[in-house]
């Protein structure tokens, strides 16, 4: 997703947001994407890693397929190892489980590593109760998750 994605408005003239809108700014290396208020995604990078930071609900009508987007898009970019912040997600539906196995699948295919960061008791547990959790990678802090990426 590319700033040139997002609608423009012309200056100094304020509009109402969408409900479905992505706002997509730049700071130093932080990327971020607000989707329908209920979902915050940034992105930054350490090393060679790209370190997604979700904050709300991966749910259904909550930013519908922007998860497999980004991943795809990270992917084009060259990133091959993506490192999935779920410790500020508080809730995960059966969609936005999809959207976990679909960004995971598309990630093997191109030869690339996802792996997940402190899922919350709620998200651990909807993972686990759909026999999701053993196809992730899941480590508990980010130093663990970093480290596993060079073994």
């Amino acid at each position: 997703m590319h700033a040139r994605d997002v609608p423009q408005t012309p200056a100094g003239e304020p509009r109402a947001a969408w409900p479905d809108e992505v706002v997509f700014e730049e700071k130093h290396e932080v990327h971020s994407y607000i989707i329908a208020r209920t979902m915050n995604i940034e992105t930054r990078k350490k090393g060679d890693v790209v370190i997604v930071d979700f904050q709300g609900r991966l749910a259904v009508g909550v930013g519908d397929e922007v998860l497999p987007r980004l991943v795809t898009t990270l992917l084009d970019e060259g990133n091959r190892k993506i490192l999935l912040n779920l410790s500020e997600m508080d809730y995960i539906d059966s969609n936005g489980l999809g959207e976990l196995v679909q960004s995971l699948k598309t990630s093997k295919r191109f030869g690339a590593q996802l792996v997940l960061l402190k899922p919350q008791d709620r998200v651990r547990k909807t993972l686990r109760l759909t026999n999701l959790l053993p196809m992730f990678s899941v480590y508990e802090t980010e130093a663990e998750a970093l480290k596993s990426f060079t073994a």
